[in-house]
């Protein structure tokens, strides 16, 4: 893998919610304020969408824990085996994974951590790295990476704000949840729509009615508890 490289997602696992691309996990834990982790006795599943097919990319894990003597994690991604990595008790374990292109030639891929030795499967944080070619440079807006029934647009406005669209299949509650670039929970909104185009306008806030910084955040757009479109934009 050549060019520069250059972080497209990061996040810090083991809140209270789930990051944004989290399929199950049955859990988290906190051991102290810089530990955490998500947890399930069985498998550990998540979602990694908006990849470009024509890019190379690099995943990042680490892993933490301190019930057993060890842990043995087999790491798979899109149901291929890339790994096997042992966690002794106490010690931070880093684990990187160039990834396949035939293995997002979709735009998506499934990273699933399981439990092969011990009581349970464990992850801490996981990064995705993008390799970038000479001159090649990313686009201030991504929208619309997965889309469903419902069509999905991001558009800036004056002040700081962001437009969300969307047109729906049916009258049903929507839940839009912010994150930052480290997957903290930033903001969160329910609302009850019809079948119809309609517009969720974020302005810029958290949930305390501080307006957060400039950068990268994230949107997770779910209709009735099943999540339908997610999307990243940069707050200016």
């Amino acid at each position: 893998m050549g060019g520069d490289r250059i972080p497209l997602y990061a996040f810090d696992l083991g809140d209270k919610e789930p990051c944004l691309f989290t399929l199950y996990r049955e859990g988290q834990k906190s051991y102290e304020p810089e530990k955490r982790v998500d947890y399930a006795k069985g498998s550990l599943r998540y979602k990694i969408p908006g990849l470009n097919p024509e890019r190379d990319y690099l995943a990042s894990l680490t892993f933490y824990q301190e019930e057993e003597e060890k842990l043995v994690q087999e790491i798979v991604v899109d149901g291929v085996h890339m790994n096997t990595v042992t966690i002794p008790r106490g010690k931070v374990v880093v684990e990187e994974l160039n990834i396949p292109q035939k293995l997002y030639s979709d735009g998506v891929f499934e990273l699933v951590v399981k439990n092969r030795q011990g009581g349970r499967s464990i992850l801490s944080s996981f990064a995705v790295y993008e390799f970038l070619k000479e001159g090649t440079t990313l686009p201030a807006m991504e929208s619309g990476i997965e889309k469903g029934e419902t069509s999905f647009s991001i558009q800036y406005m004056p002040g700081g704000k962001v437009k969300v669209a969307y047109r729906l299949p049916e009258r049903g509650e929507v839940t839009f949840e912010i994150y930052s670039v480290t997957g903290r929970l930033v903001n969160k909104v329910k609302k009850v729509e019809d079948r119809a185009v309609n517009t969720f306008l974020w302005d810029g806030r958290n949930e305390k009615g501080e307006r957060v910084p400039k950068g990268i955040y994230f949107i997770r757009m779910e209709f009735n508890n099943k999540l339908m479109n997610t999307g990243k934009f940069i707050l200016f």
